[in-house]
């Protein structure tokens, strides 16, 4: 009986848990992922996500591989998504964005 108790009050506290972690989530964040192909790995795609996984601005970076894996590297996109949804949240429109991503990396 104290097993069951404890399963039951052990799987309650787990989903109370998940949702506050959902609900919990800002509506101005976003996401970035970087696209590349494996024939041409130097001509990548960075798009830029909003918090409904819609595609709000995309820019080509051609420089030299992005290694997403450096921390510095994801603070620079970090800040780059910052910056478009900013953007994005002022105008309603991100056209006016060239080179969001810092050309130094």
């Amino acid at each position: 009986m104290k097993k069951l108790l404890f399963i039951a009050m052990l799987s309650a506290g787990t989903v109370a848990h998940a949702q506050q972690k959902t609900a919990g989530l800002d509506a101005t964040k976003g996401c970035w992922v970087v696209e590349s192909n494996v024939k041409s790995p130097q001509k990548q795609m960075v798009k830029f996500y909003n918090a409904d996984l819609q595609l709000i601005y995309q820019e080509p970076y051609e420089r030299k591989i992005l290694r997403y894996s450096r921390k510095n590297i994801r603070k620079m996109l970090d800040s780059a998504l910052v910056t478009v949804l900013k953007n994005k949240n002022e105008t309603n429109e991100t056209t006016n964005l060239v080179n969001v991503i810092n050309p130094k990396h």
